[in-house]
């Protein structure tokens, strides 16, 4: 599993996970999940917790869909059970 396939099944679905969320996926630590990475539509789908927005975004950097369902996977397994329903397959 790489962060460029959670950010394609998550954009596909319009579906935010959290920092924490992706680092219980990937490894590491929440803070360490988006460094270098650039503020893009497509990396907004990783959000802060307690905002469900990303961190350091004005409004019209983030995706448009981002609000668009209120779903928010918070934890490292709501995250891998998602991903695992959504294979690379378009689905």
């Amino acid at each position: 599993m790489t962060l460029e396939s959670i950010l394609d099944r998550l954009q596909r679905k319009n579906i935010r996970a959290t920092y924490g969320a992706v680092a219980g996926v990937l490894g590491g630590s929440a803070q360490g999940v988006m460094t270098g990475r650039a503020v893009s539509q497509r990396n907004s789908w990783i959000v802060n917790a307690e905002t469900g927005l990303p961190t350091g975004y004005q409004q019209g950097q983030m995706h448009p869909n981002l609000r668009r369902l209120p779903i928010v996977l918070k934890t490292g397994p709501k995250l891998q059970q998602f991903l695992d329903r959504h294979l690379d397959n378009g689905n």
